[in-house]
């Protein structure tokens, strides 16, 4: 029997709920798995994984339906819980309220394949950061393969589509080398890296594990070995600096508003994307969605060829902040300061 802190589990179990499947399947995807003293959630691309509390620590291994749990934990009021594991169900008690909760005995997730690792490389402290200012520039298009991540190696995060590129750069090397780069891919990178606020890394060719604090993140990679294209001529040459406008950012968060998915679900900032152009001293800003369009222009400073392109918004909006240039090079846009880099091609209007 334990006696356990609900808060404390309930934050516990938040924090493993993004590895946690959506449909069943024979290796427990939609379950959480508790063993030596550690609570395990799987869906073959992703696993988390974190300590539970030390009155837990003796329980026996067993594996629990993941939504059920969560629910029953949050929504009891009372500040601690006995837990007990009574023959093939999870008893939950509190003064006046008991759950009684089917669980497996027979561990079916995988988690013995994943070598977690006992040594730990610190990560540079806007790691998490530097991840979300470069997913603009991934692909969505799974056919695209190393489009559809980012490449870690060296002192670099970077990811490259078809019209746009990103690089964000620190001052210490604290990943493989380029050969031996890592390729993060999108979904988890977006959804459950981010958001997890790593502290420290490690890497093997299958997989790569973030911490934060007891807490273990591990990322299935793909494509080991193979070569990532060469953004330096892109992200090194130089163009024609161009003052943006200072109203441009209340512009471009207004176009934004309509820039949504179709079916009403959020958008993250790197799907926002609005279209931009610049004719004859003019800034035109243009968004569009299910609920609408909007459009606004203003006076810029330029006298060269007329250009068009589109760009997600925070990633301009970023550029007003921090220097409120652009460069205008030959075939695209280039946005950067002293860390980031980021490009996206245009087309004459």
């Amino acid at each position: 029997m334990a006696i356990v802190n609900r808060k404390e589990l309930a934050g516990l179990l938040a924090q493993v709920a993004p590895g946690v499947g959506a449909k069943e399947t024979t290796l427990q995807e939609t379950c959480f798995v508790i063993s030596d003293g550690y609570v395990y959630a799987y869906n073959d691309e992703i696993c988390i994984s974190a300590k539970l509390p030390d009155s837990m620590a003796d329980m026996d291994e067993f594996a629990i339906q993941a939504r059920e749990l969560i629910a029953i934990v949050n929504k009891l009021k009372d500040a601690e819980l006995d837990m007990d594991v009574t023959g093939s169900e999870l008893v939950i008690k509190t003064k006046r309220a008991k759950a009684e909760m089917k669980i497996e005995g027979q561990i079916k997730m995988p988690i013995n394949e994943i070598q977690f690792p006992e040594k730990w490389i610190p990560l540079p402290d806007r790691f998490s950061v530097a991840l979300k200012d470069v997913l603009p520039a991934v692909s969505r298009d799974a056919s695209k393969k190393l489009a559809t991540c980012v490449f870690i190696h060296d002192n670099v995060l970077e990811a490259s589509d078809v019209d746009k590129a990103a690089r964000y750069t620190f001052g210490k090397s604290v990943f493989p080398k380029k050969k031996d780069g890592i390729f993060l891919p999108r979904l988890p990178a977006s959804s459950v890296v981010i958001k997890f606020l790593p502290e420290a890394y490690a890497a093997d060719e299958g997989w790569i594990h973030f911490k934060n604090g007891d807490a273990i993140l591990s990322c299935r990679l793909y494509y080991h070995g193979q070569e990532f294209v060469d953004l330096s001529p892109l992200i090194d040459a130089e163009g024609i600096v161009v003052e943006l406008p200072e109203e441009l950012p209340n512009a471009l968060e207004r176009a934004g508003v309509f820039v949504a998915s179709s079916d009403g679900t959020e958008i993250t900032h790197e799907d926002k994307y609005v279209n931009v152009r610049i004719i004859n001293g003019w800034c035109l800003i243009y968004g569009e969605g299910g609920a609408g369009r909007y459009e606004e222009s203003m006076k810029i400073n330029y006298d060269g060829d007329d250009i068009e392109f589109n760009t997600d918004v925070q990633t301009l909006v970023n550029a007003v902040a921090e220097n409120q240039t652009v460069e205008i090079c030959e075939g695209y846009v280039k946005i950067s300061d002293d860390n980031f880099s980021y490009i996206v091609s245009f087309k004459g209007v």
